[in-house]
């Protein structure tokens, strides 16, 4: 049985831009286990369609909520009823609130004195009502290390199969590869395939996101790539 801390990830798509999702996801599953991870707003509209491209490509549940009133976000209520819905029944250790808005401090001061692990994720213009009711709050401002682009659809497969893909074309190679070849593989495999679908500019930063799966080095002539 795992002693690790079991996590739910809670985004507010509104207020959460989903160029820091890999900084997001790295620092929360820090924290434990994460078992839940959704992202909150209305999805219909021009604004979050890149963050719904980017729910799909990170195996993140978007949740549909219709904005009834015009400026006013959709995704607060959504959320703060989805994650008492959570609380009573997969019973998380630890929540993991990603947004600035202030609304979701009662929430989290609910969730604290039930003994629940609060840590949020937000931006500097976030209120201090809603940092000081947090165990820790991550501010998230700046550039992100390696912002993650919309994935279109052009036939992109989820990163789940696409690591495997990659898995056993090093396999087949030995248990070191070119990440060149690897690249060929892919393009083969994948329609289309880009590294920019998954967030990343090139093949080798993809691969060293994975740092528990993938070793990249360079063996003096050419980038190369491992199973550990």
């Amino acid at each position: 049985m795992s002693d690790k801390k079991s996590v739910a990830i809670l985004i507010d798509a509104e207020n959460f831009s989903y160029c820091h999702i890999l900084e997001l996801l790295k620092k929360c599953s820090e924290l434990g286990d994460v078992k839940i991870i959704r992202a909150y707003g209305d999805f219909s509209t021009t604004n979050l369609k890149s963050w719904l491209a980017v729910a799909n490509a990170y195996a993140i549940r978007p949740v549909q909520q219709n904005a009834y009133r015009k400026g006013k976000s959709a995704a607060d209520m959504a959320l703060i009823v989805d994650a008492m819905d959570i609380y009573y029944g997969s019973r998380p250790d630890v929540f993991c609130i990603a947004s600035s808005d202030s609304d979701y401090a009662p929430l989290c001061v609910n969730l604290r004195e039930k003994g629940i692990e609060i840590h949020g994720f937000g931006y500097g213009n976030a209120q201090e009502a809603f940092r000081s009711s947090c165990k820790s709050f991550c501010v998230m401002d700046g550039e992100a290390p390696e912002p993650v682009a919309p994935v279109e659809c052009n036939g992109a497969k989820p990163i789940d199969e696409l690591l495997d893909i990659i898995d056993q074309a090093v396999l087949n190679g030995g248990g070191s590869l070119l990440i060149s070849a690897v690249g060929m593989v892919l393009r083969k495999e994948c329609l289309n395939f880009s590294p920019k679908d998954y967030g990343h500019s090139k093949l080798f930063k993809l691969l060293e996101a994975y740092p528990d799966r993938y070793l990249v080095f360079d063996d003096g002539r050419a980038k190369r790539v491992s199973l550990w």
